[in-house]
């Protein structure tokens, strides 16, 4: 990847780190890597004997990462607020029974799993998607600028 870097790729990247993947940008070539949580674990080894080839490729670009102030972390998926995306969602609906109908599902413990169940059963799982996905992108966005990395919306 080069600069400028598609803003699409960066906020895909974004919504796959979290808890078990850490996404990097090198603001200099505009280079994404995820790098997982097992191979985070194995960076600071020294025995590297006992490892397979791919695995050691992974560590070998994950320390190339760690160790370059050129990397940045790209911030997490739990970063956006996904309950507040799923509220506007739904208050971006022109139909008020359906608008109600989406908050009645986000309210309380299964909210997550109730909403794209029904999302999915009324037809606008496609709409949801693009919805979110273009929040991803405005979040990529904000981050791209703040770091100064020149990017593209195509």
């Amino acid at each position: 990847m080069s600069l400028p870097v598609k803003l699409r790729d960066v906020a895909q990247e974004m919504q796959i780190s979290g808890d078990f993947l850490t996404c990097y940008i090198n603001v200099k070539t505009g280079e994404l890597v995820s790098l997982s949580e097992e191979t985070m674990r194995y960076v600071d080894e020294e025995d590297t004997e006992w490892m397979h080839q791919w695995q050691l490729d992974e560590v070998v670009v994950a320390r190339k990462v760690l160790e370059s102030d050129d990397y940045i972390e790209l911030p997490e998926s739990g970063e956006v607020d996904n309950w507040s995306l799923m509220e506007a969602f739904a208050l971006a609906r022109p139909n008020a029974a359906l608008r109600e109908q989406i908050l009645e599902a986000i309210d309380g413990r299964g909210a997550f799993r109730r909403f794209k169940d029904l999302v999915d059963h009324i037809d606008l799982l496609d709409q949801w998607y693009a919805f979110r996905d273009a929040a991803f992108e405005e979040a990529a966005a904000e981050f791209l600028e703040f770091h100064e990395v020149p990017y593209t919306r195509d």
